[in-house]
Order: structure tokens, then sequence, then C-alpha cells
């Protein structure tokens, strides 16, 4: 309950396209924290998949940036 209370006052601090952004982050922080507090392995597959959503973050961010808000027309 309090991870959900948390999950939705974060969406509407920074919005639901940012937030789902970081959603996308949350399988390679498990391993990360698995790594950390349990002394898991970590496979080269498992680091390639990191980097490929990081990749996805970045490119959605850079994306989202680089084209401005289409100007609406006006009726004549």
């Amino acid at each position: 309950m309090l991870t959900n209370i948390l999950w939705f006052t974060a969406i509407s601090r920074v919005g639901p396209s940012r937030a789902t952004l970081f959603a996308n982050l949350q399988p390679f922080l498990a391993v990360l924290f698995a790594v950390v507090l349990l002394s898991e392995g970590l496979s080269a597959l498992q680091v390639g998949g990191g980097v490929l959503i990081g990749a996805g973050i970045l490119i959605g961010r850079v994306r989202r940036r680089g084209h401005p808000e289409p100007v609406p027309s006006r009726a004549e």
C-alpha cells in the first residue's frame, strides 16, 4: 500500500510520461540491489539489459526535448 501511495504521488508531481520512463528502471535497480544486498552474481546478459534500458530512457528523454510543441493553426 505504501509503495502505491508513493508511486501515485510521484506521478502527480513529475507527470505520467516521465514516471513511465523511470518505471522501466525497476528491473535494473532490482538486479543492483540483489548484487549489493544478497551478493548475487551479475551476468553479461544482465549488464547488457541494463545498458539497453538506460539507452531507451535516454532516447525517450532526448526525443521529447528535440521536438518542439506543434503550433495550433489559426482558423480564418
